[in-house]
């Protein structure tokens, strides 16, 4: 005859009862729910393409006024309508490109006035 140990078949290890507020294995614990671990997910960053027209608006603007000014009323209009970026650049070449205009319209009338001066100065 064959003598059935409870504990794996050592004789002498008394078999463990599970303590008190321990879980068994396999079995869920009361008042939890088991669910399955969510993978985490880095999201990907999409880079908007920059408005060409932008670009040449900025550099246009430190040449030819008139023109940084043209390109860049045309870019910030596509950069809204398009969805691209460069709205900054297109800014930044409307500004420098007004602020060029004006110093230059400023320097055309101080320049007349001041050939006008010299033109009425009798030797």
């Amino acid at each position: 005859m064959t003598e059935q140990y409870p504990n794996n078949g050592v004789p002498g290890v008394p078999e463990q009862q599970p303590q008190y507020g321990q879980p068994q294995y396999g079995q869920p614990q009361y008042g939890q729910q088991q669910y399955a671990q969510q993978q985490y997910v880095q999201p990907q960053y999409v880079q908007r393409p920059t408005n060409t027209l932008a670009i040449v608006a900025l550099i246009l603007s430190f040449f030819v006024s008139l023109g940084g000014i043209i390109c860049g009323h045309i870019a910030l209009k596509q950069c809204k309508e398009r969805n691209e970026a460069g709205s900054g650049m297109a800014i930044a070449g409307l500004v420098i490109g007004y602020v060029s205009l004006a110093i230059t319209v400023i320097w055309i009338i101080v320049a007349a006035s001041f050939v006008g001066a010299v033109s009425s100065y009798d030797y």
